[in-house]
């Protein structure tokens, strides 16, 4: 019998495609909604948007990867909000735009957050992001993944990126691209 119920329960949440939205709070959707905000702000070249979802303090912190594995102890600071305000106001920025744009490289760029977990004003969500584009001298379709580990502040009761750490994870592909 106790096989049974564990059967149930697994086949339940493989079904269900393995996510439990069911205990997501306001304050999950506002995370989620902050993550999306800043991926199209970049998308987009919304550098205000951009800007609104980091506090003034924010930093983001980088690993180096050898043989697929993340060397912590050869991370450094990769940027921080003063960063981002200089590249956003460059007058040439325009986000990812322009590639969005180009038919020929078809850059697609997708994410999803996997792991949000609030303690009042403070938070981390884990993001698994991923772009791809064509390569055409080398006609290839590459693909490039990273996992990313973002620590959330509420600050006047909005979220925003309090820090960064990354990748967690990462992983890059290239497929031949189909003949025409």
């Amino acid at each position: 019998m106790k096989s049974l119920i564990i059967s149930i329960v697994m086949t339940a949440f493989i079904a269900s495609d393995g996510r439990l939205y069911a205990q997501e709070t306001d304050d999950h959707r506002a995370i989620r909604a902050v993550i999306d905000r800043e991926q199209n702000a970049n998308d987009s070249g919304d550098g205000q948007a951009l800007l609104d979802v980091h506090t003034e303090d924010f930093i983001a912190v980088w690993a180096r990867h050898y043989d697929g594995k993340t060397d912590w102890l050869q991370s450094r600071p990769r940027y921080t909000y003063d960063d981002i305000k200089k590249h956003v106001s460059s007058e040439d920025w325009a986000g990812r735009s322009a590639i969005l744009d180009d038919e020929i490289v078809d850059f697609k760029h997708t994410w999803e957050v996997v792991h949000i977990a609030i303690d009042e004003d403070d938070a981390v969500a884990v993001s698994q992001m991923e772009h791809a584009r064509n390569d055409t001298t080398a006609g290839l379709r590459v693909t490039n993944g990273w996992t990313s580990l973002w620590m959330l502040k509420k600050v006047k009761g909005q979220w925003k990126f309090n820090a960064a750490i990354g990748p967690l994870k990462s992983y890059h592909e290239e497929q031949p691209l189909p003949k025409e």
